[in-house]
C-alpha cells in the first residue's frame, strides 16, 4: 500500500513552557463524532490559494472513499489540523 499526504491546515498552538516530549501529536480518522470540529479549522491567509476547504476535502474523500482517507490532527487531545491522504495499492 502507498500513501501520499495532502496537508490541508494545521493551527498548532505553542507551549513555550512545555518540553517537546510532553506534546503528543496524533492522527484520528474522521468520523461522526469529530467531523464537525474540523469545520472550524481555517488555513492561514497566505495558504488559502493552495489548499481546499475542509468541507470540500471531506466531500472529496466521501466521493473517492476507496482512494482517500481524511484524518484529524490532534495535539494533546485538541484538534489542531486536518489532512487528507491518497491511499492506493
Amino acid at each position: 500500500m502507498y500513501v501520499t499526504g495532502s496537508a490541508v491546515y494545521c493551527n498548532a498552538s505553542t507551549y513555550p513552557d512545555r518540553r517537546v516530549d510532553d506534546i503528543l501529536i496524533e492522527l484520528q480518522e474522521i468520523n461522526k463524532d469529530n467531523y464537525e470540529q474540523c469545520f472550524s479549522i481555517d488555513p492561514k491567509s497566505e495558504n488559502t490559494d493552495f489548499v481546499d476547504s475542509v468541507i470540500y476535502s471531506l466531500a472529496e474523500a466521501w466521493v473517492f472513499y476507496q482512494d482517500m482517507k481524511p484524518f484529524a490532527i490532534y495535539q494533546n487531545d485538541k484538534i489542531i489540523g486536518f489532512v487528507s491522504m491518497y491511499v492506493w495499492e
